[in-house]
């Protein structure tokens, strides 16, 4: 009987923020956190944290995690307490040195700047080349939503990912390889939100060069220093 019931409270909608808006702390205390049951101590100041970042930015998070605490119960094989939504998204997480974090997120936020930026050109040379009607309207929503991190964002995507098989099969020789190019950082229409997570130790001590250096360069990072002690 419990397993009926564990398939019933697993199939309930994500998110049913009860006409609060997602950016209150009411609306956001509704949404599905992506971080859960980690093997964190009992009674952990930091995981809460952790936890509310994933509800806020978790379906477009890539984190950079310092090594300590949070690799620990953040990435401990054979699990991880990193989740995803219903429809497969999620935060996507990598563990670096202890005194490298800042600048391995730096390279996660410059990589991501890169591969949109490289996205653009071609989306741009495809309605050059004559993308059909149908992707050619998909594109310039997805343009139009370009610094949108929104359900539409998410929604436009979606679209072009549905049209692009099918126009890559029927395309020309020269719009071809310009729409596989597209297929290959389909992924980027929306961008992402990079964190730089690590505790005390790393940020305020062995790292604190770096994560200084990285906070100077002005870039889109969001930085969480885990302080509990």
């Amino acid at each position: 009987g419990e397993v009926k019931n564990a398939e019933f409270f697993d199939k309930l909608p994500d998110n049913v923020t009860e006409g609060a808006a997602e950016t209150t702390v009411k609306g956001a205390m509704f949404k599905k956190p992506l971080f859960e049951f980690s093997g964190a101590c009992a009674g952990c100041g930091e995981t809460p944290y952790v936890k509310l970042i994933s509800q806020l930015f978790g379906e477009n998070m890539v984190i950079a995690n310092a090594t300590g605490c949070s690799s620990i119960y953040g990435g401990t094989f054979p699990t991880i307490p990193y989740t995803t939504s219903k429809e497969g998204r999620g935060p996507a997480w990598a563990n670096s040195l202890f005194e490298d974090n800042a600048e391995f997120g730096f390279g996660m936020r410059v990589a991501i700047d890169n591969n949109r930026e490289i996205l653009k050109q071609n989306v741009n040379l495809a309605l050059e080349k004559g993308a059909d009607a149908d992707l050619k309207a998909a594109f310039g929503k997805s343009l139009e939503l370009w610094e949108s991190k929104g359900k539409d964002a998410v929604a436009a995507q979606n679209a072009i990912k549905a049209l692009l098989p099918k126009a890559i099969a029927s395309a020309s020789a020269d719009l071809k390889p310009v729409l596989v190019k597209v297929l290959e950082f389909q992924d980027y229409f929306v961008d992402k939100s990079v964190w730089i997570l690590g505790g005390d130790g790393w940020a305020y001590d062995i790292g604190y060069g770096g994560l200084d250096h990285v906070v100077a360069q002005g870039r889109n990072v969001n930085i969480l220093v885990l302080d509990t002690e």
